[in-house]
């Protein structure tokens, strides 16, 4: 088992119990980590690389938007996940921002809460839980995945890292484009204040869609239940 996954349940045995009555496929793991980042203007996002765009038969290109972060590795603690993962795709180190209750969404079609109990580590923003599908080699045994995911405040501006791109949604843009399953890149880019940095041309025709921890902030957002940070 992950080490990861370790700090998880000794930290918020709140929260694995939680994750317990919810899941229908136990046993279940914590395999990743994720920070939803702000800054005094919005929320940042990555978008996909290529190997994990999506070729449709109407010649469109679907890539992912998804939060900073990603797998743990072994012997990797939470702490040291987030901070590498920070620094590999942005080149800063957020501040993590404790959450007044953790969202949990299972399978894209429950979504449940649970109010904040340890001081001593900051809540996670949200649970996100489903099947493992991918990863059965590498965490053999484990039915079921879960990612935690944080707020988080930059305190400096990111640079693109090692990610494909990154896009910044100030708040009433960010509503705007959640309340969609997917939008033309064209269109999300022409929403009030969007920024978009990126490594290498995208795609003329770009369609992206939420994944992942987007997903699950895009389902609790249109389900009420979660709010944004306040934009200074």
């Amino acid at each position: 088992m992950l080490r990861g996954h370790r700090d998880f349940m000794a930290r918020y045995p709140q929260l694995a119990r939680a994750v317990d009555a919810v899941c229908e496929a136990p046993p279940w793991c914590v395999t990743g980590l994720s920070s939803l980042l702000s800054d005094d203007e919005g929320l940042w996002f990555e978008l996909a690389k290529p190997k994990h765009w999506v070729s449709r038969a109407d010649g469109s290109i679907e890539i992912g938007l998804g939060a900073i972060g990603g797998s743990l590795e072994p012997g990797e603690s939470l702490d040291d996940c987030w901070r590498r993962e920070a620094w590999e795709e942005i080149g800063v180190i957020p501040e993590l921002c404790a959450a007044r209750e953790t969202v949990l969404v299972y399978e894209e079609r429950s979504i449940s809460r649970q109010p904040a109990r340890d001081e001593r580590h900051p809540a996670p923003a949200l649970l996100t839980i489903s099947a493992n599908r991918y990863s059965h080699a590498r965490l053999p045994g484990c039915a079921t995945l879960a990612i935690v995911t944080y707020w988080g405040h930059l305190l400096q501006p990111p640079r693109l890292g090692d990610l494909y791109g990154l896009v910044r949604l100030p708040g009433a843009s960010l509503v705007m484009a959640l309340q969609q399953p997917e939008l033309p890149l064209a269109a999300l880019l022409a929403l009030p204040g969007v920024t978009l940095q990126h490594n290498a041309p995208l795609p003329a025709r770009a369609v992206v869609r939420p994944v992942w921890t987007v997903r699950s902030l895009q389902l609790a957002l249109q389900s009420g239940a979660i709010e944004l940070p306040e934009w200074r």
